[in-house]
């Protein structure tokens, strides 16, 4: 029996200007970034079967603060792993990472930046999407691994969750 392999591709949530925090990396979120972030976290719970058993997020302060938010909306409990280079990953060092998930896990998030992301998702399922901060697209492909989901065949992107009168 072949498993259906999810995959939320998050772009962590508005942050505060790089003008006004200063380094790039430290840029937490604005109350408008929290907000929308909370926003998606409670669509995601009305989604049937998309909670995320996985999380992969950047170690930018933004998207660190984004998972904190997600987790706390969708009251996870699992795993998460903080991965250093997302933050200036190309697309290619972030399928092969992708490529790595152990099976156990059948949905994941990945919290990041763009233009990757969006790069992303136009490389695994041919659809041209820019996401705007918070914006998390809901990918799926049937496969029995994650490897054997990433190495051919294009993945369906099931819808793309924008936050709602934030």
């Amino acid at each position: 029996m072949t498993n259906v392999r999810k995959l939320l591709v998050a772009r962590h949530g508005h942050a505060e200007n790089i003008d006004v925090f200063g380094k790039d990396h430290e840029r937490s979120l604005t109350l408008r970034g929290t907000e929308a972030v909370q926003n998606i976290g409670v669509q995601l719970k009305q989604a049937e079967s998309w909670i995320p058993d996985l999380y992969l997020c950047s170690t930018a302060l933004r998207a660190r603060q984004t998972f904190a938010q997600m987790k706390q909306t969708l009251e996870y409990q699992g795993n998460a792993s903080f991965v250093p280079f997302f933050y200036s990953a190309g697309v290619q060092e972030i399928l092969d990472c992708l490529m790595g998930i152990e099976d156990k896990y059948n949905i994941a998030m990945i919290i990041g930046h763009n233009p990757t992301w969006s790069n992303v998702i136009s490389g695994l399922s041919g659809c041209s999407i820019a996401l705007s901060p918070s914006d998390t697209a809901m990918m799926q492909k049937k496969a029995n691994s994650w490897a054997e989901a990433f190495a051919e065949g294009s993945w369906e992107c099931v819808k793309v969750l924008r936050p709602t009168a934030v």
